[in-house]
């Protein structure tokens, strides 16, 4: 992950040490990253209770290694203040080490974080794996078990659904209505979708791992062009499911099936990378899905 956060050539900044006994100001720092990443974060995730925003910065705090490269981060942009979004290769790649730190938090909270922290756990992993092109480790499900969900068998925690229901989760909220149950019905469909294809990507036992990419021939290639058509439905134009489904689009491409919606997919991740997107996030995950096919 390390290649696919930094842009190539740039020298990182080094990660200034925090020593167990010292207590930093952390009132300025939290204000950088809930105004910065917070934000996006939880967009990019659609967490429903804005986990980030809420909770994330207190486990960046208590992490001295997240904590330092905050601080190197808040250190480059007082050094590049004029600079526009996207112009500072080495700005660019600090923001996506931290992140990426910030994601990984999430796997601190699948443990202890109920239901919302087990859902942001899994759809951090399967971005990491999307990116990286490692499959991700779930047992193998056929297509209809990931997309035909019906939700009267699976019913959202009312309290966990940001701005469907009133109450704080004690049983007395309203019941969600017909428009807000689809909403979230799709919302689950898209990333079960998406973690199909991060399940079967990628070599598997027995094949050869030129053939077994996402799109170039393995047993289940079925499943994978079904769940590329599904996603693109599942889009909708929200800006973080278009990022993900154009970091897709090029590996799909990169693997055996190039393509004119392709050469879209990477003029729009450039475009989103380079000042077009509304959260410093957004910018950031179409950078690294840029650099993660050699597409920077």
């Amino acid at each position: 992950m390390e290649d696919i956060c930094s842009v190539g050539g740039t020298k990182l900044p080094p990660v200034p040490a925090i020593p167990p006994d010292s207590v930093p100001n952390l009132e300025p720092i939290g204000k950088v990253y809930n105004m910065n990443f917070a934000p996006g974060l939880d967009k990019l995730l659609e967490s429903d209770n804005h986990w980030f925003a809420n909770e994330g910065f207190k486990l960046v705090a208590s992490d001295r290694t997240m904590l330092g490269l905050v601080l190197a981060y808040l250190t480059l942009i007082s050094n590049n203040a004029d600079n526009a979004v996207g112009e500072d290769a080495t700005l660019a790649s600090q923001e996506a080490r931290v992140t990426y730190g910030s994601l990984r938090q999430c796997v601190r909270l699948e443990h202890d974080g109920g239901r919302e922290g087990e859902k942001l756990a899994r759809r951090f992993r399967t971005i990491e794996s999307i990116l990286t092109g490692e499959p991700l480790a779930v047992p193998p499900a056929s297509m209809s078990e990931f997309v035909d969900v019906d939700m009267d068998d699976h019913q959202l925690d009312p309290s966990t659904v940001d701005g469907r229901v009133d109450g704080d989760g004690d049983g007395d909220g309203k019941v969600l209505s017909a428009f807000d149950r689809q909403v979230a019905k799709r919302q689950d469909e898209f990333w079960k979708t998406l973690e199909l294809i991060a399940t079967v990507q990628g070599p598997r036992v027995g094949e050869d791992a030129g053939l077994a990419a996402v799109g170039g021939g393995s047993a289940r290639e079925e499943d994978v062009r079904q769940a590329m058509e599904q996603i693109k439905s599942l889009a909708e134009g929200r800006e973080n499911r278009d990022i993900l489904y154009a970091i897709l689009l090029l590996g799909w491409g990169k693997n055996g099936d190039p393509s004119s919606e392709r050469e879209l997919a990477k003029r729009f991740l450039q475009s989103e990378a380079q000042g077009r997107a509304t959260e410093l996030v957004f910018a950031t995950i179409a950078g690294m899905g840029l650099r993660a096919f050699g597409e920077s």
